[in-house]
């Protein structure tokens, strides 16, 4: 019998004679732990929080001039090519004067809307771009 508790304790020991990890860890259960408690935690939808609407307080006249602006713009089309914009955010980073790998700088820094709008909420320019680029799709 003394040789059965013998072999139980070769087996938590290594050929090195350091104490071998068990099936599971304690850090691999705390990792399982966090990880199904961050994903409770992400996949809870009363933390998200409304987004709150860019032209609450933005005077009508100034609302329809950036509209007549970012018409303008979206009208001239992306550069040479003439097609139109992908995405509202597309016109708001111009008129905010950001670049981006499809749309550069280098292409855009003379054009008279970069950046003209920079002053102005990003997002009130994404939703009146993107407000524009639907009525022109339909």
């Amino acid at each position: 019998s003394d040789d059965d508790d013998d072999d139980d304790d070769e087996d938590l020991v290594g050929p090195s004679g350091k104490p071998r990890r068990a099936k599971e860890s304690r850090s691999d259960r705390m990792n399982t732990c966090i990880r199904a408690g961050l994903a409770a935690y992400l996949e809870d939808d009363s933390l998200l929080v409304p987004e709150a609407d860019p032209t609450v307080g933005v005077e009508e006249s100034a609302l329809q001039h950036l509209r007549r602006e970012v018409s303008s713009l979206i009208s001239q089309g992306a550069g040479s090519s003439g097609k139109m914009f992908e995405s509202g955010r597309v016109a708001a980073r111009i008129m905010h004067g950001i670049g981006s790998p499809r749309y550069p700088m280098g292409d855009w820094c003379r054009h008279p809307m970069w950046g003209k709008y920079v002053s102005v909420s990003f997002d009130l320019l994404r939703k009146i771009a993107t407000e524009e680029l639907v009525r022109l799709r339909t």
